[in-house]
């Protein structure tokens, strides 16, 4: 694969920075699930957490994305 934001001969985006926000967002569904199902407050703030964090990790992923 041919990409212009590379470290090493290696593509940055698609095998380095696209994990993070998946696995947040992924995080940030089971959260609010088990809020949900439980309402328990001590669930939703690292629910909340992993939600700024993935938002904040897809922001830093499109930068080389929009490189290529």
């Amino acid at each position: 694969m041919y990409s212009k934001a590379t470290i090493a001969g290696h593509p940055v985006h698609p095998t380095m920075l696209v994990g993070f926000p998946v696995a947040c967002y992924t995080g940030t569904l089971v959260g609010f699930a088990v809020y949900a199902a439980t309402g328990h407050q001590f669930r939703l703030n690292p629910a909340i957490a992993l939600n700024v964090v993935g938002v904040g990790s897809a922001l830093l992923a499109a930068l080389p994305g929009f490189v290529d």
